[in-house]
């Protein structure tokens, strides 16, 4: 299963988005970024797709934040 990675970097003072390699929105500070990533990532999941949130760290590695598996609607 395919896993959506929501990368959240540093863009100078700034911070964005990366998603298969687009970048998106210009946030204040990494807390910001990750906040609009997790909600994101959320919806992925919502929609059947498992998902993480990946945030750079001082030192250029990436820590996790959040991952979801995908949601899977009851049977019914």
């Amino acid at each position: 299963m395919a896993l959506e990675n929501y990368v959240v970097v540093r863009a100078g003072a700034q911070w964005r988005i990366s998603f298969s390699g687009n970048l998106y929105g210009y946030y204040p500070d990494a807390a910001a970024a990750t906040a609009v990533a997790i909600e994101t990532a959320q919806k992925a999941a919502a929609s059947g797709l498992a998902a993480a949130v990946l945030v750079e760290c001082d030192g250029g590695g990436f820590q996790t934040a959040a991952s979801f598996e995908p949601e899977v609607p009851a049977a019914g």
